[in-house]
């Protein structure tokens, strides 16, 4: 077994580095293509949430849904943009490079927050139901 990673980690080094260096041209300045898919990246990441966002509101529920993955996802969006900001903090020129990986994350996050809120607004009202079963009996 270790032989074959071995071998195959051996055979794949030379695409992994050539890929390494191409993705490397591109965010440089040679090209704005590495730019512009960063940009489409925030942008599909962006809308991503939507779709529940409406779902959710037109059922008025957000039965299925799962807050830990929600919460959880804030929570690694919010250190991913952090952390991508405290590696600019040194160079600032790399804020700008930077910003599409930002806007997505951040971004994002304000739809998470939105449907963490539908969450609450949503939620089943326990005590509704207890009244009106009360009232029925």
């Amino acid at each position: 077994m270790f032989i074959v990673l071995s071998l195959s980690t051996a055979l794949l080094q030379p695409a992994i580095q050539a890929l390494g260096s191409a993705v490397l041209r591109l965010n440089t300045g040679d090209s704005a293509l590495g730019t512009w898919i960063a940009y489409l990246c925030a942008a599909c990441y962006l809308v991503s949430r939507l779709p529940q966002i409406y779902r959710n509101h037109q059922r008025k529920s957000v039965q299925g849904l799962s807050i830990g993955m929600f919460s959880l996802a804030v929570f690694g969006n919010l250190s991913y943009a952090l952390s991508v900001i405290c590696k600019c903090v040194p160079e600032p020129w790399r804020l700008q490079a930077a910003f599409p990986f930002i806007l997505g994350s951040m971004g994002t996050i304000i739809f998470d927050a939105v449907i963490l809120l539908q969450c609450w607004i949503y939620r089943p009202h326990r005590y509704l139901a207890e009244e009106v079963s009360f009232r029925s009996s």
